[in-house]
């Protein structure tokens, strides 16, 4: 009899204990609250580093296409004074072709200064 209500005892005590190791297994697969905070801090960091980078690439792309703006329009430029510099050959006295000719001299100047601002930018 005495021996009976020990191993009932001894039972009950192995149940409790297997339902409380068996939860403690359970709930020890879950994250922890530090654990998902540390996630949420990597992550947030990685989010901002990539958004620097793209930031980064995207600064230097817009860079890349201003100087390519420039050089079109200053090559373009080039081609329009050369053709009024054989315009003002032939019409010597034209004040108009002198006019242009120099308005479009200011221009590509100024687009020269950008383009050589530009390139000092992406070197």
């Amino acid at each position: 009899m005495f021996t009976k209500k020990l191993m009932t005892y001894i039972g009950v005590i192995t149940a409790i204990l297997s339902l409380i190791g068996g939860i403690w297994a359970f709930e020890s697969h879950y994250a922890t609250t530090e654990e998902v905070e540390k996630v949420e801090v990597r992550a947030k960091e990685n989010v901002e580093e990539l958004e620097i980078q793209i930031a980064g690439a995207l600064q230097n792309q817009q860079m890349k296409s201003n100087v390519q703006f420039y050089q079109l329009t200053y090559d373009s430029l080039t081609r329009k004074l050369n053709e009024l510099r054989r315009q003002m050959r032939k019409y010597p006295e034209d004040q108009d072709l002198r006019q242009d000719y120099q308005e479009l001299y200011e221009e590509r100047k100024r687009i020269k200064n950008k383009l050589d601002e530009s390139l000092r930018k992406i070197q």
